[in-house]
């Protein structure tokens, strides 16, 4: 969408500068003007140069600020921020600036008239203040990706993908309807198989596919969960008991080059714990932002341990099981969350310290059939702080403080 207003914007600026310089002032008698041919080209040259030259710097600072971005936080998220629609708007606009007044250019002077219409320096003017514009648009961008705010949007991300995942919908299934799934005996279901390169599950379109099963009295199968890859010869899906036609079907299953934040939890906590560790890295050794990132997956992890994580069985409106595919457990969603971290960050008292609150809040606030795996945890955090701290700096890591030093826990 971004790149499109882009090129519609660029298209626009040569349409513009081909067209106003040829309005003479026989047609539009109050937008004459007595500035002379060398005024005119005077105005359209500095205007023209300075687009340029300003489109090269803040281009350049872009390129920086990515490239930091990179180095400091996780090469996955700077692909999110290139695709900032406010980035194509002003790359349009600013290039839409440089295009309208070399086109203006042009046509002063091919068209006999006896004065020249004011509209040319008008429109001009509204392209630097559209400029102008965009340029208090991209400070905020450059002001956005500092750590607080990147840790904020990540964790905001994850919050609406588990809403968009976990959203109420068509039944589920549970366990108990596993004995529904064909048996060997009934006849080969259709297979749909993958061609081409690597690519990963976007999104599964859950409440169509169900729909879609429905309307063919069939069973859909996905053997992947969302974020997998899915390289060429896996089967991507497997329908029993009908036929769906492929396109049809491929289409409610979204592939991509990457996976997307929108629609996958686990890609929001993989982006926090990246971020994490290369801040427990010994090259950046910030551990006050392995904390912040914690502080977001808290967040995360509360609201996925109060929810029911068993969506992978769904059921259409009738009880019938219409869609299996795999799902992420709870000891999943921890072990990605926090296991990691736990083994980067043993040598910081400030993260142990973090972590030590974390599993404190979390076996005081999730339903008692969550805490079993953050037990399990909580012991190997215990094993691995010991291997790394001893004597006063190991009592130091165990005690659970939510600032990682400065608020002991009582």
């Amino acid at each position: 969408m971004g790149t499109s207003r882009s090129v519609a914007l660029i298209l626009a600026s040569l349409v513009l500068g081909y067209g106003i310089p040829h309005i003479r002032d026989r047609w539009l008698p109050s937008m004459g003007t007595d500035m002379g041919r060398d005024q005119l080209i005077a105005f359209l040259t500095s205007v023209a140069t300075g687009m340029m030259t300003f489109t090269g710097v803040v281009l350049s600072l872009l390129f920086v600020m990515l490239e930091l971005g990179a180095t400091g936080y996780s090469p996955r998220i700077v692909s999110s921020w290139v695709k900032d629609p406010r980035i194509a708007n002003a790359t349009g606009v600013f290039t839409g600036t440089f295009v309208y007044s070399l086109m203006a250019l042009r046509a002063i002077g091919l068209v006999q008239g006896s004065r020249s219409c004011a509209l040319t320096i008008y429109i001009a003017f509204v392209w630097l203040l559209a400029s102008l514009w965009m340029l208090t648009r991209l400070a905020k961008v450059f002001a956005e990706h500092d750590h607080t705010f990147v840790l904020r949007m990540l964790g905001k991300h994850g919050a609406e993908a588990i809403d968009w995942v976990y959203a109420s919908g068509p039944s589920k299934g549970g366990d108990a309807g596993k004995d529904e799934l064909p048996k060997e005996g009934h006849a080969p279901p259709q297979v749909l198989v993958h061609e081409g390169a690597p690519v990963y599950i976007v999104r599964i379109d859950v409440a169509r596919l169900v729909a879609l099963a429905r309307s063919r009295g069939a069973l859909i199968r996905i053997p992947f969960a969302q974020g997998d890859s899915v390289t060429a010869g896996a089967t991507l899906a497997m329908v029993h008991g009908a036929s769906i036609p492929p396109r049809r079907l491929r289409a409610l299953i979204e592939l991509g080059p990457e996976r997307e934040l929108r629609a996958d939890p686990k890609y929001a906590l993989r982006l926090l714990v990246d971020v994490a560790l290369r801040a427990l890295s010994t090259s950046t050794n910030d551990p006050t932002t392995a904390v912040q990132a914690l502080d977001q997956i808290e967040a995360l992890l509360m609201k996925l341990g109060n929810l029911d994580l068993d969506v992978g069985r769904v059921r259409d409106a009738g009880g019938e099981l219409r869609l299996v595919y795999d799902a992420t457990t709870w000891e999943e969603y921890l072990e990605l969350a926090l296991t990691e971290i736990q083994y980067y960050g043993a040598a910081s008292l400030q993260t142990e310290r973090r972590l030590a609150a974390l599993f404190a809040f979390l076996r005081d606030h999730l339903p008692a059939s969550r805490r079993a795996a953050v037990e399990r945890l909580v012991q190997e955090h215990g094993a691995v702080v010991a291997q790394t701290l001893q004597g006063p700096s190991l009592i130091l890591a165990t005690r659970g403080d939510r600032q990682g030093l400065g608020h002991t826990l009582q």
